[in-house]
């Protein structure tokens, strides 16, 4: 969470991969830089590194990180509101992580996809990708996206009134939030009890 200094150091490896015409480690500091001004909503300065580290990285036989340059593609256009496009790079992202049978990834796409439906309202297709995106992680041992996954259903039990659903989801997050040491995770998931608990 130290963004100042992931782009700071990204910037550097940018400087060295240009000196060193090195275009795969040019595309990857371009989309990281991009993809950490997207968390702290510096949009602009987003879509401009991200689409160009996009630009260099994909189709250039990348296949391990052609999955994770859709899903930062789909990650910004669902930030920007632009869910037809978000959605496309989130389908092409999951048929990628699928196709290279990268658990992790695929659980990461997953979950994205599942926010651009949610934000839209379309709870039924969210609940799927969700349900599918918890699955992958427990297989895969990844606590963390077993946490995003649980808070992101806790969303939608809150939407259905189904409270008893609710208070299961919110403690398994609370559990593993502890777990990893993860404030932000943890928080999401002690407002889902609190909402449990105020019904």
């Amino acid at each position: 969470s130290k963004i100042d200094s992931v782009i700071y150091f990204n910037k550097q490896l940018l400087d060295i991969a240009r000196r060193d015409k090195d275009s795969f480690n040019i595309g990857i500091s371009l989309f990281n830089i991009g993809t950490t001004y997207r968390f702290i909503s510096e949009l602009d300065s987003a879509a401009q590194y991200i689409l160009a580290g996009a630009k260099i990285l994909d189709g250039k036989g990348h296949n391990n990180l052609e999955s994770t340059i859709n899903d930062g593609l789909q990650s910004l256009y669902m930030t920007l509101g632009k869910y037809d496009l978000s959605i496309m790079y989130g389908k092409k992202a999951i048929a990628l992580a699928r196709q290279v049978n990268d658990k992790g990834q695929l659980a990461n796409a997953l979950t994205n996809l599942g926010l651009s439906y949610s934000d839209q309202g379309k709870t039924a297709e969210a609940k799927n990708l969700f349900n599918e995106a918890l699955a992958v992680a427990k297989s895969d041992g990844n606590k963390s996206i077993e946490a995003i996954a649980l808070n992101n259903l806790s969303d939608i039990a809150i939407r259905e009134n189904n409270f008893d659903l609710l208070k299961t989801y919110g403690e398994r997050a609370t559990q593993l939030a502890i777990e990893m040491q993860d404030d932000g995770t943890l928080s999401g998931a002690k407002l889902s009890l609190a909402v449990y608990y105020l019904s």
